[in-house]
């Protein structure tokens, strides 16, 4: 039996209205894929505005929607103005098909989005902060992506839960406008 690997997203603060991206596929990396922003990794931001219940709302029909497509997805984590998902798959699994066809449903609307100026700048000072605490291989968003694509080794960094409580402020906050 093959050993499975787990894909982490995180959602950061609804004000960046981060949508998932970079689900699946070959990153180019080891395989184990995590995705952070505010703590742990994909997304991308747009400058739309919803209010934070509308995208626990989404983020949880997001997770429905996976599971039907048969991809092993907890619904999500709702904590304040952060919104956490996992999604646990093997490469192989179809989790960019089920992004496809559940894209309606992901936060702010799905991936491919390109952050604000405000929200890239909170998401690269987050960034330096993450490294600057202890997490050296915590990467710098890719606009181009739409967020920020982490491995498992950084998501288990032991630096790392300590980096994000003092990082986290550095993020874009619904109430923060």
């Amino acid at each position: 039996m093959k050993r499975r690997q787990r894909l982490a997203y995180a959602v950061i603060p609804i004000a960046l209205l981060l949508a998932l991206s970079g689900c699946g596929g070959d990153d180019g990396g080891d395989g184990n894929g995590v995705a952070s922003l505010g703590g742990t990794p994909t997304a991308s931001a747009s400058s739309g505005a919803a209010a934070p219940a509308d995208e626990g709302e989404r983020a949880l029909k997001f997770a429905q929607c996976m599971r039907e497509q048969g991809i092993d997805m907890p619904d999500p984590e709702i904590d304040g103005g952060r919104i956490s998902q996992r999604i646990n798959a093997r490469r192989g699994d179809n989790v960019e098909a089920a992004q496809e066809k559940c894209k309606q449903y992901a936060p702010s609307g799905g991936p491919g989005g390109k952050p604000d100026p405000k929200a890239l700048e909170s998401m690269l000072a987050h960034a330096k902060c993450m490294r600057d605490n202890g997490v050296e291989a915590f990467p710098d968003p890719d606009p181009d992506k739409g967020g920020i694509r982490i491995n498992e080794a950084i998501a288990n960094d032991p630096d790392f839960a300590a980096a994000q409580k003092k990082c986290d402020a550095l993020m874009e906050r619904p109430d923060s406008k």
